[in-house]
């Protein structure tokens, strides 16, 4: 999976896909440790304009 796709066919389910998207972001410093992490929509927005 690319950093930036969701896969809904894999064995790994979706949240937990977002979960790591966020992390990722959080140790790439795009989101900082203590802050509120994007909306929902936010989140799907990023990863659409990624793909």
């Amino acid at each position: 999976m690319a950093e930036s796709e969701i896969d809904h066919e894999s064995a790994t389910p979706v949240d937990q896909q977002i979960a790591a998207y966020v992390i990722a972001d959080i140790e790439r410093g795009v989101s900082a440790v203590g802050l509120r992490i994007s909306s929902e929509s936010a989140v799907v927005q990023r990863l659409r304009g990624r793909s």
